[in-house]
């Protein structure tokens, strides 16, 4: 098992242009960074997002985190602080707050 740390996947986001990112769409963004993802981390494996999974408070976008592999932590960024707890506890297996911190012994 292997641990990924990752950061500002911004599903919903569809202003690539003005985000500095080389995509037609939003479509085409997630479709790369799903196949990315899953090329390297495994279902086992520990992802820690650090922050801005989302952009937007769009539950279609949060569904969204299912479809990448790994046992997933979110270290909330900005764009997190939309969604509760609640919320997040379907798609994260732990949450942190923004400016928190956790042991990783």
């Amino acid at each position: 098992m292997n641990t990924w740390i990752t950061s500002d996947w911004h599903l919903g986001e569809t202003r690539m242009e003005l985000m500095g990112r080389p995509f037609v769409s939003d479509i085409d963004m997630i479709t790369y960074l799903k196949s990315v993802h899953n090329s390297r981390v495994k279902p086992d494996d520990t992802v820690i997002v650090n922050g801005d999974v989302c952009y937007q408070k769009t539950p279609e976008a949060l569904s969204l985190v299912k479809e990448f592999n790994g046992k997933k932590i979110l270290v909330r960024g900005n764009h997190d602080r939309v969604f509760t707890d609640e919320q997040l506890k379907p798609y994260f297996d732990e949450i942190v707050e923004d400016g928190g911190g956790f042991d990783m012994t």
